[in-house]
């Protein structure tokens, strides 16, 4: 059964959301804080997967990341696809995802290595050990 235009804004509203706390968690327990989001200060990067019906826009403001639906304006934009995120984070030639046409970007290149560098530097295995079972993690 096809999605509703409302249906499809709801979900969007909902990942958006989910997708700030858990950027929110990662960097409250991230060694290097919210000091690394500085050179990003009012950076967007705006992420168009080809599985998702609308962008993914993550603007950096007072030491935040805002996750939106938006497309307005983005200093940076990349569109691709979860399985070529997923070959970025295994070292894949930049140069050979953009000649496959798996990668397309768009914009300041400097943006996007610096929110892949935030990316990275989150310290995900501390985040893991807190959420397991006998010690869930709350997202306030």
């Amino acid at each position: 059964m096809p999605q509703t235009m409302s249906q499809q804004l709801m979900f969007a509203q909902a990942l958006s959301a989910m997708l700030e706390k858990l950027i929110e968690q990662f960097l409250r327990y991230n060694l290097h804080g919210t000091r690394a989001l500085k050179p990003l200060s009012e950076k967007t990067l705006t992420v168009k997967l080809g599985e998702l019906p609308f962008p993914l826009s993550f603007t950096v403001n007072n030491e935040k990341i805002h996750v939106s639906t938006s497309e307005a304006h983005y200093d940076c934009c990349l569109v691709t696809s979860v399985s070529t995120l997923i070959e970025l984070q295994k070292e894949q030639q930049l140069t050979d995802l953009i000649r496959n046409d798996k990668l397309d970007i768009q914009g300041d290149l400097k943006v996007a290595q610096r929110f892949a560098d935030i990316a990275q530097s989150l310290d995900i295995l501390s985040l893991i050990h807190i959420s397991e079972p006998t010690r869930p993690l709350y997202i306030s």
